[in-house]
């Protein structure tokens, strides 16, 4: 199946020539080669892909000169490259060239300018496989015993601190499950050099729940040793739509130290509905005020529009459901969340009201074509909670995905609405 994967990246040019990003993870900052390096952008596969048509956009005003953008391959740069002239906004494309990655090779991409210059780009980039592909790259630093990161699974999580024998439930970037499936891959990538007598442990947390095997639980843990680069675990972990979905790992044996990248993690899903694929958006950014706008890595409350716009590459997209999470806006008080194309709303708009805490429009069909742009626009009435963390979740697929399954127009709400695992209260 082809899945797209856009993207809006801030802080290209920051402080070095060459930056480093992560392709389909949420991660926003990435990082300079000045600072961080290479390994801190890149996120292993958990089996074979094939990438292609690579589409460049932006009109950031802090852009001074053009962008060079190569798609690596274990840190080394491929056919696939595409230029942003200076002269342009784009979007722009490059097509005709396929590239090939094995289970556990890892993905990223360089933007190379000729002057440090921090600015935005934002970008499409088209990946064929078995099913859809998410991971978070790694951060700097060490780790005690016990200790790792989390966040979330589905190809919106950046790693906050995490505590294995405190788990958390729900990690400030977790993902929302907006197509049914099954999550059946892990794969984890270790860059430290520095330390050994340990290991690394990652697994699921669904709805709260750690997913290791004990209390009727999935097993999903997978393990790299010290002294292995890699490893990959198989299981199957179904999941619905609504559930809440993340990934951690921590340290075992002995301490680690500091890394300017350790672990990252590359996960598996196989959507039940065939040719499907979930955008997934929502961090620690509040997004609670006026009008702002979003899409997966921009900055927090954005009121720019222009600074929210990803590209749609020409495989095109089909959305046909849009679920909303976020802090309840109070009495009398509502968020008005709107899928946007071309600047403009489309026919999915999810309002959250009162005590409300999420809701849904399903069985739309709001096709995208090669070169139209996609972001979300959030409404918040006067009164509303400013502190309202918006998370969300987008049913979709390539245009050339039929819509037989497409039935009655109309909105849904709920209020927590997350099934329960084996062992849970």
């Amino acid at each position: 199946m082809i899945q797209l994967i856009p993207r809006v990246q801030p802080f290209i040019s920051f402080g070095s020539t060459d930056t480093y990003c992560s392709i389909n993870g949420g991660t926003s900052d990435g990082g300079a080669s000045s600072t961080y390096g290479a390994n801190i952008a890149r996120i292993p596969l958990p089996w074979a892909v094939t990438v292609r048509n690579l589409t460049l956009y932006s009109r950031d005003p802090a852009r001074i000169e053009s962008d060079v953008v190569a798609i690596l391959k274990n840190n080394v740069a491929t056919a696939l490259t595409c230029t942003l002239p200076f002269s342009s906004t784009g979007p722009v494309t490059t097509s005709g060239v396929d590239v090939t990655y094995a289970a556990l090779d890892d993905f990223s991409y360089k933007a190379t300018t000729v002057t440090p210059n921090s600015h935005l780009i934002a970008w499409c980039l088209e990946a064929e496989s078995q099913g859809n592909i998410f991971g978070i790259n790694p951060v700097s630093g060490g780790a005690s015993v016990g200790f790792g990161g989390v966040g979330g699974a589905l190809g919106n999580g950046n790693f906050e601190s995490y505590n294995n024998a405190l788990p958390t439930t729900r990690s400030l970037s977790y993902s929302i499950c907006y197509v049914p499936g099954n999550l059946t891959h892990l794969a984890m990538k270790s860059f430290g050099a520095s330390y050994a007598g340990g290991s690394w442990i990652a697994h699921i947390i669904l709805n709260g729940i750690v997913q290791d095997g004990s209390g009727g639980t999935v097993d999903t843990r997978c393990e790299v040793v010290d002294g292995n680069a890699t490893a990959l675990a198989t299981f199957v972990l179904p999941l619905v739509v609504g559930d809440h979905v993340d990934v951690a790992y921590y340290r075992t044996g002995t301490d680690a130290a500091f890394e300017l990248a350790n672990i990252a993690i590359g996960i598996g899903f196989v959507p039940s509905l065939p040719g499907r694929f979930m955008l997934t958006g929502g961090s620690n950014n509040v997004v609670g005020t006026g009008t702002a706008y979003v899409w997966i890595r921009n900055f927090q409350e954005e009121a720019t529009e222009s600074m929210a716009l990803a590209p749609i590459g020409p495989a095109g997209l089909r959305v046909r459901g849009f679920y909303v999470e976020r802090g309840a806006p109070g009495p009398g008080e509502s968020y008005v969340n709107t899928l946007r194309r071309n600047e403009g709303p489309t026919s999915l708009t999810v309002t959250i009201a009162d005590a409300d805490t999420s809701g849904l429009i399903e069985d739309l069909n709001v096709v995208y074509v090669d070169g139209d742009t996609i972001d979300i626009q959030s409404i918040a009435s006067e009164g509303s909670s400013d502190t309202s963390r918006l998370h969300w979740g987008l049913d979709v697929s390539i245009v050339d995905v039929g819509i037989t399954d497409v039935g009655v127009i109309g909105p849904h709400i709920w209020i927590d609405f997350n099934r329960t695992q084996p062992g849970s209260p």
